[in-house]
């Protein structure tokens, strides 16, 4: 009887201790979310290099609403470019490379491309953080991809303060004829160590496309 108190005893403190966990990560999710995209001290450092007037917090997008902005967009070879106006100077935008002047298609022979894309989050025309993935690779037409540079090539890059680098990089097999090249990175800005973490996918394809997806910064 003893050993059996003791058993449910335990048994609900694991079960407090896992409610407890799980309340904490999702306040921590939440708070991120809600957390201002840049800190009012690198904002100052902005508005003194532009010559701008320095903006109120309320004036300063979230990152949720950063995150809105990038889930909303989607760009391919077709569509190569979107920018997105935030208000107050702030702006996101999203980009991939094109191979104009080479669409003609020889479906019999081995194509090669290099992929691209990046995305970018500015204030006053200048760049705050960003990402860019990229990978060369060969296939053929609409049957499969035949190589892939693994890991891909990627760099990250922050406003002056802060620190951008890539964390992990790798590419995902989705299936003989698509890929994912995935970057994930660290913006650490030095003078008041606050940070923000970058993703991006940008999935290339046998039939020469190569579009973003699953973006995002927390």
């Amino acid at each position: 009887m003893k050993k059996f108190a003791v058993g449910i005893l335990f048994t609900l403190a694991l079960s407090f201790s896992l409610l407890f966990s799980l309340h904490a990560n999702a306040a921590e999710k939440v708070d991120k979310e809600s957390d201002l995209i840049i800190d009012k001290g690198t904002l100052h450092e902005v508005t003194k290099q532009k010559n701008v007037r320095t903006l109120s917090s309320e004036k300063i997008p979230t990152v949720k609403e950063v995150n809105k902005a990038l889930n909303s967009m989607h760009v391919s070879k077709n569509h190569p470019y979107q920018k997105i106006d935030l208000g107050n100077g702030f702006t996101v935008e999203m980009g991939v490379s094109t191979d104009m002047g080479m669409e003609k298609i020889k479906t019999q022979a081995t194509q090669n491309k290099t992929a691209s894309g990046y995305y970018a989050v500015k204030f006053a025309g200048l760049k705050l953080y960003d990402i860019r993935v990229s990978d060369n690779y060969s296939y053929e037409y609409g049957k499969k991809i035949t190589k892939w540079e693994n890991p891909p090539s990627a760099s990250a890059s922050g406003f002056a303060g802060w620190n951008g680098k890539i964390t992990s990089k790798k590419i995902a097999n989705i299936d003989k004829t698509a890929k994912d090249a995935i970057a994930n990175s660290d913006y650490t800005f030095v003078k008041y160590g606050g940070n923000r973490h970058g993703h991006m996918e940008l999935r290339f394809t046998a039939t020469g496309n190569w579009y973003t997806h699953h973006v995002s910064i927390k």
